[in-house]
Order: C-alpha cells, then sequence, then structure tokens
C-alpha cells in the first residue's frame, strides 16, 4: 500500500497542532482558532477516507457490495424497504443510511464521501467539546481508531462517532438525549449500545477508592474467571446470541488477548496515573472525571472480556473515544503543554506507523490510489 498519504495527513495535524498553540489563547481566540483547526482537520480526514481506492480497508468490498444490494429510498415500497437482518446482515439504521444514501450516487466514492463525514465530524465535534488539547487528541484519534473505524469497519465508526457526540449531552445533565442518541447509534451498530455501561460509572459517580478497588477487582475477576462465557449465555436478542455463537465457533475469532498486551498495559499505565493524581487532575482539568471515567469503563471491558479477542476488541473500540482525551490531558499535565503535544506527536507517529507496517489487520492491502 501507498502509505504517503497517511503520513502527509499525520504532519499536516502535527502542523495545525503548531499553530493551535501560536500566538494569543484567549478564550474568544483560542475559540474560534480551534473552529478554524476543526474544519481543516475534517477536510483531510474525509478527503483520505473518500479518495481511497476499494479494499485499502478489509471491509472495502463487503460494505461496497452491500450498499450495491440495498435499494434506493424512493424505489421502497414500505417504511423498512424490505430489510430483512438474516439477509443483508446489517443494523436497521445502517440500512436505511445506505438506502437514503442512494439519492446522491451508487458508487463506493459516495459511500466513502458521507460515511466519513459524518463519522470523522461528529468525532472532531467531541473532542473540541471535551480535550483541551483539540489537535493532540486528532493526533491520537487519527493514528488508530480513524484506520480501523472510518477506513475499514465503517458501520461501528458511524455508530461510535454518534455515541461519543452524545456524551456531550451526558456530561451536560440531558440523560433523555443521551440515551435516544446512543438508542439511534445501536440501530446502526449494536455495539453501541455499550455506552451505557461506562454511563453507569458516571451516574454513580464513585470516588476514587472505589475506582482502585473496581480495578484491581476486574483484573484479578479476569485472571479467574472467563467472563465471556458466562454472559455469552444470559444475552436474550436472538440475533445476538447467534453472533456470540458463531464468533466463538470460528477458529479465527476464538483466541484469547493477553491481559499484559500492550493496549491493556498502556491503559493500566494510564488508569493508575490518574488514580494517583485524581485530586490533581480534576483541579487541571474540570472534565477529567468524567472522561476518565468513560475511558476506565472502556479499558475495563477489555481486560474483562480478554479471554474473548473479538468481543474484548470490538467492545473496546465500541467506547474507546476517551483515549483520544485521556491520553494529550495527561501528557500536557505531567509535561506541560509544548513537551506534551511533542510527546502526544512522537506516539501517534509510531502508532501509525505500526498500523501501517506490523499490525495491518484492519487494512485489504491494496495500494491506495489503486
Amino acid at each position: 500500500m501507498d502509505f504517503v498519504p497517511f503520513f502527509l495527513v499525520l504532519l499536516f495535524l502535527f502542523f495545525l497542532g503548531l499553530l493551535e498553540r501560536s500566538g494569543s489563547n484567549g478564550l474568544g481566540n483560542y475559540s474560534a482558532k480551534v473552529d478554524s483547526l476543526l474544519l481543516l482537520s475534517l477536510l483531510a480526514l474525509v478527503m483520505l477516507a473518500a479518495f481511497r481506492s476499494v479494499g485499502v480497508g478489509s471491509d472495502d468490498e463487503a460494505y461496497v457490495t452491500i450498499f450495491s444490494k440495498i435499494p434506493n429510498v424512493i424505489d421502497c415500497v414500505d417504511l423498512l424497504c424490505g430489510y430483512d437482518y438474516k439477509e443483508i446482515n446489517v443494523e436497521v439504521g445502517f440500512f436505511e443510511f445506505l438506502s437514503i444514501l442512494h439519492l446522491l450516487g451508487d458508487g463506493h466514492l459516495t459511500l466513502f464521501f458521507f460515511a466519513a463525514l459524518i463519522a470523522v465530524f461528529f468525532n472532531l465535534k467531541s473532542i473540541q467539546f471535551f480535550s483541551r488539547t483539540f489537535c493532540g487528541s486528532v493526533l491520537i484519534y487519527f493514528c488508530h481508531f480513524y484506520l480501523a473505524k472510518e477506513l475499514n469497519a465503517i458501520r461501528i465508526g458511524l455508530a461510535t462517532a454518534i455515541a461519543f457526540f452524545a456524551a456531550k449531552y451526558l456530561y451536560k445533565g440531558r440523560h433523555a438525549l443521551f440515551v435516544a442518541l446512543v438508542l439511534f447509534a445501536t440501530s446502526i451498530h449494536v455495539s453501541a449500545a455499550l455506552a451505557f455501561l461506562p454511563a453507569i460509572l458516571i451516574w454513580l459517580a464513585p470516588q476514587r477508592r472505589m475506582l482502585i478497588f473496581l480495578s484491581l477487582g476486574v483484573v484479578i475477576l479476569s485472571m479467574s474467571i472467563d467472563l465471556s462465557k458466562v454472559v455469552t449465555p444470559l444475552i436474550g436478542v436472538d440475533f445476538l446470541s447467534e453472533k456470540m455463537a458463531l464468533y466463538s465457533g470460528a477458529q479465527e475469532y476464538n483466541y484469547e488477548l493477553s491481559l499484559f498486551d500492550v493496549v491493556n498495559v498502556r491503559n493500566m499505565i494510564l488508569i493508575a496515573f490518574g488514580l494517583v493524581y485524581w485530586e490533581n487532575l480534576k483541579r487541571f482539568d474540570s472534565k477529567f472525571q468524567f472522561c476518565f471515567y468513560f475511558f476506565l469503563g472502556a479499558a475495563l471491558f477489555r481486560i474483562m472480556f480478554g479471554d474473548f479477542a473479538i468481543l474484548a476488541g470490538r467492545g473496546y473500540a465500541a467506547i474507546s473515544m476517551f483515549e483520544y482525551i485521556v491520553m494529550p490531558l495527561m501528557f500536557e499535565f505531567f509535561l506541560g503543554r509544548k513537551l506534551g503535544y511533542v510527546l502526544t506527536f512522537i506516539l501517534a507517529a509510531l502508532t501509525l506507523s505500526l498500523n501501517l507496517y506490523i499490525s495491518t489487520g484492519w487494512s485489504g492491502g491494496v495500494p491506495y490510489f489503486g
């Protein structure tokens, strides 16, 4: 694959981060500056996703095929447009989205452009709301989950972007709107429903000592019991039970994630520092506690279900958005604004290189330009 476009976007985002830190940073000036940076970031990320050849993402061909099979909404004879999950194997919200999308075009460019536009926009707006270092968070988003979602699993990308945006309303106390948006996201990809798990933490608002006990308890429990085998039989929704059984019976999905794999170790380090410096971080950023609850819920889910990698990985991908916020926040807290951003960029560059050259499960191996 031609990786030049990815590194050009990485450098462009880094340059935007330098602009973010330049000049006057009064509240009004900074807000206007971030609005401009958001538009520039949106343009770069949407264009990178839209103009890729089919097969850059490993799921591209499957989604293009599904898109070609779904009728144009104006040709539908009923409200659901003949939707049948067993036949098309996507959730009804995504089915309806593709049906409406046919009004704008039938080719893969239409699919890739509008899926990316919606997903990237909601991600960037959420980052703008929650992050104190906008471009640092965009770099963390770009180097991994942008590749895995917006360039590959576009259905989960759309769903999790909406769930991320919904979290803003949870923070503002508009719980009904949060629930409605998460349910809508769930209609696009069912894994978005997992956003309710960290929301429970936020509603309960446990203090530091309870979070320490919870974290240690999950780690110990994960080493003692295969929780996926306990939870799976309790799922009452037929298609979920069938999908879980399919995954558990397929050799390519039925493997374990080590408790001490790179992502878990990184997350446990962030959790440890977050809990040790709990009060200081809360004073440093008023949104830290909310963001940390969400991040902790995602990290513990991944550890808890590590015996079933597909569940742990996809579940974490569905609710891991706050790693974009927590990581650069902590780097800035410990190292300062400039050095924190440099470390964020170095980590993003290393992660991007790892995903392009080694951990290529997201990629279909097709050259970017076809």
